[in-house]
């Protein structure tokens, strides 16, 4: 893994620098920019021109994602190095702290507030009218959640002023200073039109470059919603995050963090901490588990895997037919049920099976590392079947039926992996 993939993974797309055999630039992943942040993956080096920070791929991820030395060399899959005069010795592993998120300039507020009413307005416009569509139907918001939450459309790119916007000038390679480009697309804020922090805008056409574009001045912090819920789910988009917020009602809050690997900082870890229970919702990929079953169950002890299903998000399971609410619901039900010594089954209206299979997911998750994970995924045609089943499981729940074949053959398919890699599951059963 090199730089450049860790600036994917944050939504950030690098663009080869003109005459250069192994030159990128790209935002920065702290104080933004467009091309201030330069990288050298062949030489694993990067340094950022306006934040004045340098390093290799571990600095990166603890000065972005707040990882600890060890969780960075895991996240690179390398070995920690450990040198000491009286020989090699594995020292203490540093406690992780979060950061304290910067405030975006007065400027800045007050020209985002600006560009918020402008794509509200065009959203609710013919000029926005296919995004509202997609909206209401590729990601089921109600009109009511894209109003509350200030979701707005900017109908094509723009260019402004950057001291305007209280930015930093940026220049570019002939002297004369760049503009501010804020890219058509969706208009995601955080906080009311009056106490906006952060704006970040999906791409509908991104080509070569992220989907997801933060704007520069934005705050750092983690999107939050309905923080004030005892019960908290966490995942990786915005849009993810509102549709949960918006199927669980007042049973639950969510926070976007924006990738998995990202940490949260100084103020979200203090709404966590709050938190009752937290369902760890990552995407249902090999890096979702691996930080849902090892990061966050280290640093806060009400976290617990609960994976979406049929679908690597909350979106793609809502899409995929599987009720975003009674998932939710089945997470917290799970939760009481244990701490009260009470049957997984407490709702009568969903099946044995169904609770079942969730209390599968999460022993898997609560029992078997990351590499465990890995390890099953490597297994030839592992992935695909079980793609196969999980989404025969999600037609027969939603056609009504009892789907007590399709969860066995699920069930069975989980622990012929596990033997395959020498660790056989105990203590699951249908």
């Amino acid at each position: 893994m090199t730089i450049l993939d860790l600036l994917r993974e944050n939504q950030i797309e690098p663009k080869k620098a003109a005459g250069t055999q192994d030159e990128y630039s790209s935002p920065c992943p702290e104080c933004g920019g467009n091309d201030r942040f330069r990288c050298w993956p062949k030489k694993d080096r990067w340094w950022c021109r306006g934040c004045e920070k340098k390093g290799d791929s571990i600095q990166y991820l603890r000065e972005f994602r707040a990882m600890s030395y060890f969780d960075a060399c895991k996240h690179l899959d390398r070995k920690p190095e450990f040198s000491s005069s009286a020989g090699d010795t594995r020292p203490s592993r540093p406690k992780w702290e979060p950061k304290q998120p910067r405030e975006p300039a007065a400027l800045w507020r007050d020209q985002a507030v600006k560009l918020l009413e402008h794509s509200i307005n065009k959203l609710w416009s013919d000029a926005g009218k296919d995004a509202l569509e997609w909206l209401k139907t590729e990601r089921g918001f109600t009109e009511e959640t894209i109003e509350t939450f200030h979701l707005g459309w900017n109908p094509k790119d723009l260019w402004r002023d950057r001291a305007h916007w209280g930015l930093p000038e940026v220049l570019k390679e002939n002297g004369d200073p760049k503009k501010l480009w804020i890219p058509a697309g969706l208009v995601i804020p955080m906080g009311k039109p009056g106490e906006l922090s952060k704006i970040k805008i999906r791409r509908p056409d991104p080509g070569e470059g992220p989907r997801y574009y933060l704007l520069p001045g934005s705050s750092m912090q983690a999107m939050t919603f309905g923080t004030e819920e005892p019960v908290l789910i966490v995942v990786e988009s915005e849009l993810d995050a509102l549709l949960i917020h918006q199927e669980a009602g007042s049973q639950a809050g969510a926070i976007a963090l924006g990738s998995s690997s990202t940490r949260p900082d100084s103020i979200t870890t203090d709404i966590l901490k709050r938190a009752s229970l937290i369902l760890v919702a990552l995407d249902s990929d090999g890096a979702g588990a691996k930080e849902s079953w090892q990061w966050w169950r280290e640093n806060f002890p009400e976290a617990r895997r609960w994976p979406p299903i049929g679908g690597k998000d909350p979106g793609e399971m809502r899409k995929a037919g599987v009720s975003v609410s009674a998932w939710i619901e089945a997470g917290i039900e799970e939760y009481s049920a244990r701490t009260e010594s009470q049957s997984s089954a407490a709702d009568p209206s969903r099946t044995t099976t169904q609770a079942e299979l969730f209390r599968l997911y999460e022993i898997i998750g609560t029992t078997y590392t990351a590499a465990d994970w890995e390890a099953l995924t490597t297994l030839p045609g592992w992935s695909t079947q079980l793609d196969v089943l999980e989404s025969d499981f999600t037609t027969s729940w939603q056609a009504g039926a009892d789907p007590r074949k399709e969860f066995e053959a699920l069930r069975e398919h989980w622990l012929k992996g596990l033997e395959q890699i020498h660790k056989p599951m105990a203590g699951v059963s249908a």
